[in-house]
């Protein structure tokens, strides 16, 4: 019985933990704006005033600047992706060069480890937080 107690807490205590990245990353970051973006899409447990129930993120790899964009339906990505993009363009008179999950440019990472885009995954847990 003190056996069963113990394993219950480990199994409580392991499904709290965050999972270690595979690799390091590198130290090198991007030398301009626009030159690579992270971007997650999740979905939230409550929804805003508005009505949203979803969340995506962009992230500059360069500077860390974050947009993030609150959307009704998840196949909302698209437009907003585009409305991102000529935005930032825009704004910066840089191209936009790589995408980290979407976009321009395709980079795969291996399905279902998030770790991979570690930074996006951490500003959604940060926002999520706040939230």
């Amino acid at each position: 019985m003190k056996n069963a107690h113990l394993d219950k807490c480990v199994d409580c205590l392991a499904g709290k933990q965050n999972r270690v990245a595979f690799r390091p990353r590198p130290l090198m970051r991007r030398k301009t704006t626009l030159e690579l973006v992270h971007t997650y899409v999740c979905c939230v447990d409550a929804r805003s005033h508005s009505g949203g129930q979803y969340l995506v993120t962009f992230i500059d790899d360069y500077n860390h600047k974050l947009w993030p964009y609150v959307l009704n339906m998840e196949d909302q990505v698209l437009s907003v992706f585009k409305e991102f993009q000529a935005q930032t363009e825009s704004e910066s008179k840089q191209k936009l060069k790589v995408v980290w999950t979407q976009g321009i440019h395709l980079e795969y990472i291996v399905p279902k480890t998030p770790e991979l885009n570690d930074m996006a995954e951490r500003m959604n847990r940060t926002i999520m937080g706040r939230v």
